[in-house]
C-alpha cells in the first residue's frame, strides 16, 4: 500500500521493523510539526490528511499491544534485534500478526479506500484546522452546535449535506474534494 506519504507499506516483516523503528515516529513528528506551523507549508493537505488517517492506524497499533509487547518493540526491534533468543522472535511474530492485522485487514483498510465518518471526520478536521478555525466558530458559521462538530470530527456521526455544504462554502473547497480525500 502506498500512502501520499511517499512510504510503501509492504506485508511483511523487513516492512513491520522498518515501521516500528522509524515510521511510527515520522507520523507523529510530521503531524506534530505541521500542527505548530501555522503557515502549515510543511505538508500538503493531501499529505497531512494522509498522516493524520495513518495517526488512527498507528495507535490503533500500539493500543493493541500489551506493555510487554510495546517495550519488546521499542528495546528488541530499534536496539538489538540482531542478538534476540528464540522466545523474543516468537514474541515478535505475534507483535507482527499485530501489525499485520491493523495495517492490512479488512477491518481497518475502509480509512482509505471507502467514504465512512472517521475518515470523512479526519478530512473535515484537518481542513477546518489548516483554515484556522475554532470548533466553536464553525459550529457557529454553520448553524449546530459544538457537540456535532465534535461528534462528526470524530467519526462518531456523519455529517448532514446541509453542513457539508456549508462547510464546503465557509472553507472554499469544493464537495467534490472534500470527499476524494475522504476515500
Amino acid at each position: 500500500m502506498r500512502f501520499k506519504s511517499g512510504f510503501i507499506l509492504k506485508n511483511d516483516y523487513d516492512c513491520f521493523r522498518t515501521y516500528v523503528c522509524s515510521f511510527s515516529d515520522e507520523i507523529q513528528r510530521k503531524i506534530k510539526e505541521s500542527d505548530t506551523n501555522y503557515s502549515f507549508g510543511y505538508l500538503s493537505l493531501e499529505e497531512y490528511i494522509t498522516y493524520q488517517k495513518l495517526a488512527v492506524l498507528d495507535k490503533q497499533f500500539w493500543d493493541f499491544l500489551s506493555a510487554e509487547e510495546t517495550e519488546l518493540c521499542h528495546t528488541t526491534i530499534r536496539e538489538r534485534h540482531e542478538e534476540i533468543g528464540k522466545i523474543e522472535k516468537q514474541k515478535l511474530l505475534r507483535v507482527f500478526t499485530k501489525w499485520q492485522e491493523v495495517f492490512f485487514s479488512t477491518p481497518y483498510q475502509y480509512l482509505f479506500e471507502e467514504l465512512n465518518p472517521v475518515s470523512l471526520g479526519i478530512v473535515l478536521k484537518a481542513i477546518r484546522t489548516r483554515s484556522l478555525i475554532s470548533q466553536a466558530d464553525l459550529a457557529n458559521l454553520i448553524g449546530v452546535n459544538r457537540k456535532t462538530v465534535i461528534l462528526i470530527e470524530n467519526g462518531e456521526r456523519y455529517p448532514s449535506l446541509l453542513y457539508v455544504f456549508k462547510f464546503s462554502k465557509i472553507t472554499k473547497i469544493s464537495i467534490d474534494t472534500l470527499l476524494s480525500y475522504s476515500t
